[in-house]
C-alpha cells in the first residue's frame, strides 16, 4: 500500500538562497557508501514514510552552484525566518550572535513561549563545537567575520510557539556589510536582500569617535532598498533592532547602569514599555555621545528596536587571549526576541503592548 506524495510547496534553500518548487516527493538520503540515494516517498508504504523521511535531504536545483542539498526540515514547515546580522570585522557581531546561539541552545527562549528544535542537527551541532562551547567553556573569542562576495548562514534552528504550534526555521546570517556593497554583480546576495526578515545592527562603543559611523550599515540599508523598493524613498518595512554591544564596559554609567546592572524582568513574556524605555535610552545614550551616525537605522526602518546588550559580561584579555572569567550574557535575547514580535512570531500571551518604534 502507498500513500499519495505530498502536495507541491515552495522551498527557500538556506544555502544559497534559492527559491524553487519542491515536488513533495523526491528525497535524498546518505546511503552506506557515503552517496546520496534519491528516494521517492509515493513508493514508499505508508508505515515507512516517516523513517525515510527523518534525516533525509532535498536537492535543490540551482545550477549556478555546486549541487548541494538541504535538510526536509527546511520544507515541512513555515518558510525560514531569515535574520542578518550587520556590523563591520571589529563589531563583536560573531561573539553577539554566538553568545545568543548558547542562550537558545540553553532553551532560553521559553520564556517567550518558544521552543527550540532541530533544523540541520549537524550543522548546528559543529557550529556548537567550533564557537559556542569554546566561548561558553574555554572562554575563547569567536573568530571575527571576514569581508566575501557570498552570504552564508551561521546557524539555524526550528522554533515551536508553545500556544499556537507554529514551526519554523529561524536562520541567522552573519554577515560583513561590505559583502552586500557591490549586490547587483552577487545573485546571492540580491536573493538574500529579497529573503531577508529582519536586521540586527551591532554598535561598537569602542567606536563611538568614528565621525562616520560604521562602515557597513549604510550599504547594507542602500542594498536593501534597490533590492526589495528601487528609486523609493520611504522607510524600509523590514523590521531591525539595533544592538549596542559590549555594554558591559559602559556597564557603570547612566543610562546604561540600569540596564546592565538591573537583572531582565521576571515578567515571562516581552514586555512593549520596558522595550520603549530601554530603546529611549540607547538613543539618547548615543545622542549625548555624540554617535548620533550610528542612529541610522532608526531613520532608515519603519519600525525598530534599541538594545543595550553584552554578549559576555566579562572583558576579553589581549594577553591571555581569553575572556577574564566564565562568560555571562547580558539581554542577548532581546534584540533577537523584538524583531520576531515585530514579524508576528510570538504568541500574543508572550508580548505585552507595540513592540517597535
Amino acid at each position: 500500500m502507498t500513500t499519495p506524495p505530498p502536495r507541491e510547496r515552495q522551498v527557500l534553500c538556506v544555502n544559497c538562497l534559492y527559491q524553487f518548487i519542491w515536488n513533495g516527493d523526491t528525497i535524498s538520503r546518505l546511503g552506506e557508501n557515503g552517496d546520496f540515494e534519491d528516494l521517492s516517498l509515493s513508493e514508499a508504504h505508508f508505515s515507512q514514510r516517516a523513517f525515510l523521511m527523518k534525516d533525509s535531504f532535498i536537492e535543490c536545483p540551482n545550477t549556478d552552484v555546486p549541487t548541494h542539498r538541504i535538510p526536509i526540515e527546511f520544507a515541512l514547515y513555515e518558510p525560514p525566518v531569515i535574520i542578518g546580522f550587520v556590523g563591520d570585522t571589529h563589531a563583536g557581531k560573531t561573539c553577539l550572535l554566538a553568545s545568543m546561539a548558547g542562550e537558545i541552545e540553553g532553551n532560553k527562549l521559553r520564556q517567550y513561549g518558544l521552543l527550540k528544535g532541530a533544523a540541520n542537527e549537524a550543522r548546528h551541532q559543529d557550529y556548537l563545537r567550533q564557537l559556542v562551547r569554546p566561548l561558553f567553556e574555554e572562554r575563547v573569542a569567536p573568530p571575527r567575520t571576514g569581508i566575501t562576495d557570498f552570504v552564508q548562514y551561521a546557524d539555524a534552528v526550528l522554533l515551536r510557539t508553545v500556544n499556537s504550534n507554529r514551526i519554523f526555521p529561524l536562520v541567522l546570517f552573519d554577515i560583513a556589510g561590505e559583502s552586500l556593497r557591490g549586490y547587483q554583480e552577487s545573485a546571492t546576495a540580491v536573493r538574500f536582500l529579497n529573503a531577508v526578515s529582519a536586521l540586527i545592527f551591532v554598535v561598537d562603543p569602542d567606536r563611538f569617535d568614528r565621525p562616520m559611523g560604521d562602515p557597513t550599515f549604510g550599504p547594507a540599508t542602500s542594498s536593501l532598498r534597490w533590492a526589495i523598493e528601487p528609486g523609493g524613498g520611504s522607510r524600509l518595512q523590514v523590521p531591525a533592532a539595533l544592538a549596542v554591544t559590549k555594554s558591559d564596559l559602559l556597564r557603570f554609567e547612566p543610562p546604561v547602569d540600569r540596564w546592565m546592572i538591573d537583572p531582565p524582568s521576571s515578567a515571562r513574556l516581552l514586555d512593549g514599555e520596558q522595550v520603549y524605555a530601554q530603546s529611549r535610552d540607547v538613543y539618547a545614550f548615543l545622542r549625548d555621545r555624540g554617535a548620533d551616525v550610528w542612529l541610522e537605522p532608526v531613520d532608515a526602518y519603519e519600525r525598530t528596536t534599541l538594545h543595550f546588550v553584552s554578549a559576555t559580561g566579562v572583558a576579553f584579555d589581549p594577553k591571555e587571549k581569553l575572556f577574564a572569567r566564565q562568560v555571562r550574557p547580558r539581554r542577548v535575547l532581546e534584540p533577537l526576541v523584538s524583531v520576531l514580535a515585530m514579524k508576528g512570531f510570538l504568541d500574543a500571551e508572550f508580548v505585552r503592548g507595540r513592540i517597535g518604534y
